[in-house]
């Protein structure tokens, strides 16, 4: 076959020229790479389109949740305002309605904050108390102390506790207690203090009475032992004083006695009257003196002591006196009250001294109540109501609060020794007639004695003097039988009897008496009895001898008083009793009384 021309105008149109044949191989090559290309930017961007799809879905939660996050944020905020406005709200209702008392206060003292109960303790509004000085709430005598309480808070110190008194709208004063917290500044200074305290007053007051009645108890044990003491030695005291007092007064009855021996007993029985003065006080000291009471006037004991005051105190003390005119009756025993006066006096006179000074005696009616009475040194419970005061002041040294505390103790003084028991003698006298003594006392400003004495619901009677009758010729007969276990006192009653004609039996104690009693029991017409005897008292004798003969005569005698020997005998029927020592013109005047009975 022929092979065809590649001539001709239809040449190009079945072959592909080498050139063109060569360059056919781009066509899929660039085809693929564009399709590559195509792919891959295809690729890219639906990734980018994906990626911002992502990222915008992502943008979209994102802040989806942001938005709901911010949303329970701006919730839970909420919330918690509400609930912290909740509890403020609870919180200042519960500090409102707290009982205690709460308070803010700058460093000088005002008042920033204060609650409902603390307004109300004080009778003011919270309006009236914000801004407010709290140290002019305290008294003016307690405001220093609180002070510097107060300024002790600081950086070291921030919280303490203490007691003070405030001053209530009423004028009462109460206790408080607080606790102080200071705040400080970042450079240690304090800013401010918060309080918060509670009244107390109950609590101290409650404490303030246990400690007075534990001072009371110690005070009554006290005066019981010392008053048990005192009487006990007064007693046997007194049956010596008997024979020394009875003999010398026998001695003294001697016709041919030379005038040296006189002169010397005579020494010997003032020794012996003032030995029995002392018993006496320490009787009264006791609370055993013996009364004799009757309705008086107290002014009309003063004027009658005025001369013996007058020459019992120095000259150079002035002695005043200021007497109210209508003073009631009270019941008393008027040589137990011119002792106390005496005592009193001479007292205030000596804490005067040697130089110029003044003693004033006033009498005065007082209605006291039981704010007067407590201040009282026996601080017994006395019922409140008038009083008759007898009031006692000097211009002397004075006394320290030591010295006040013992000045009732027997024998206690800041002078000398050997003084005897002075104002023991008063409290004793004083406690015997129910009434009470006040002492107030300054060092250099004088001191003030006075005695509440109860008033007396009878008229007034006149104190009389002892009967002075003169017994120098009276005489007795009879049989008297001595039951005494003092021999001493034996031999001096019996020959006392003996002198005023009397026949005389004497027993050594009560089962004695009782013996002797017995075997002459109808020739004895009196017996004469010691109340305190070994084996057999004098009750106990007594009650023996009434089973004899009960219509049997009974002197009763001891060195106890009469008020004590009628405590502890309640027997009727008793013709008297005679108190050791005693002189031959007592025992005559007794016997003569029981006699013409």
């Amino acid at each position: 076959m022929a092979a065809e021309s590649n001539t001709g105008p239809h040449a190009g149109r079945g072959r592909i020229s080498r050139t063109k044949r060569s360059r056919l191989w781009l066509v899929p090559a660039l085809t693929a790479v564009a399709f590559l290309v195509m792919f891959w930017g295809l690729l890219f961007w639906t990734g980018h389109i994906v990626g911002l799809a992502i990222l915008t879905t992502a943008l979209a939660t994102g802040m989806a949740l942001s938005m709901w996050a911010l949303r329970w944020n701006i919730d839970r905020r909420r919330e918690v305002e509400e609930e912290a406005r909740q509890n403020e709200v609870r919180y200042r209702r519960l500090v409102e309605d707290q009982p205690a008392l709460l308070c803010r206060f700058l460093p000088d003292g005002t008042l920033t904050y204060v609650n409902r109960a603390y307004a109300d303790y004080f009778g003011r509004s919270v309006d009236d108390l914000t801004g407010f000085n709290f140290y002019r709430l305290i008294p003016e005598n307690d405001r220093e102390a609180a002070q510097r309480n107060i300024a002790a808070l600081g950086p070291g110190n921030l919280i303490d506790r203490n007691l003070h008194r405030v001053l209530t709208p009423t004028g009462e004063i109460r206790w408080q207690e607080w606790i102080n917290r200071a705040f400080v500044d970042e450079e240690g200074r304090v800013v401010e203090f918060q309080a918060i305290g509670q009244d107390i007053t109950n609590r101290v007051r409650a404490e303030e009475e246990r400690r007075e009645f534990e001072t009371r108890f110690r005070h009554a044990q006290k005066l019981e032992s010392l008053g048990v003491l005192a009487g006990g030695i007064a007693h046997d005291f007194n049956n010596l004083l008997m024979a020394i007092l009875g003999n010398a007064d026998l001695a003294l009855m001697a016709v041919s006695l030379p005038a040296p021996a006189r002169r010397s007993i005579e020494e010997i029985k003032k020794a012996a009257i003032r030995a029995s003065g002392l018993t006496n006080q320490m009787l009264a000291y006791s609370g055993k003196g013996q009364l004799v009471v009757k309705p008086l006037d107290l002014n009309r004991l003063v004027e009658d002591m005025g001369n013996l005051l007058k020459v019992s105190i120095s000259k150079k003390v002035q002695l005043r006196y200021d007497l109210h005119p209508e003073l009631p009756a009270v019941e008393v025993d008027a040589s137990q009250i011119n002792q106390v006066v005496m005592n009193l006096i001479t007292n205030a006179a000596e804490a005067v001294g040697d130089q110029t000074g003044r003693v004033t005696l006033r009498t005065y009616l007082i209605e006291a109540d039981r704010q007067i009475l407590d201040r009282t040194y026996l601080r017994e419970p006395l019922p409140a109501g008038p009083y008759v005061c007898l009031e006692v002041t000097d211009t002397g040294c004075g006394m320290s609060e030591a010295t006040q505390a013992r000045i009732f103790d027997p024998f206690f003084t800041t002078k000398f020794t050997g003084r005897g028991l002075g104002l023991a003698a008063v409290l004793g006298i004083v406690r015997g007639h129910g009434g009470a003594i006040e002492v107030s006392s300054e060092v250099d400003k004088g001191s003030s004695f006075r005695i509440f004495l109860p008033v007396s619901d009878r008229p007034t009677e006149q104190a009389t003097p002892p009967d002075s009758a003169d017994l120098d010729t009276w005489r007795g007969h009879g049989t008297i039988l001595v039951v005494d276990d003092e021999e001493s006192v034996r031999q001096v009653a019996s020959s006392m009897l003996s002198r005023l004609g009397f026949s005389v039996l004497t027993a050594a104690d009560g089962i004695d008496g009782v013996e002797t009693f017995r075997a002459r029991a109808n020739e004895i017409d009196l017996v004469i009895l010691d109340m305190t005897m070994p084996r057999l008292d004098g009750p106990d004798t007594l009650r023996e001898l009434r089973r004899i003969r009960p219509d049997v005569a009974v002197l009763l005698c001891s060195g106890y008083t009469e008020q004590i020997a009628a405590e502890q005998l309640s027997e009727a029927g008793v013709a008297g009793f005679l108190q050791k020592p005693f002189l031959l013109d007592r025992l005559a005047s007794k016997l003569r009384e029981v006699c013409d009975d």
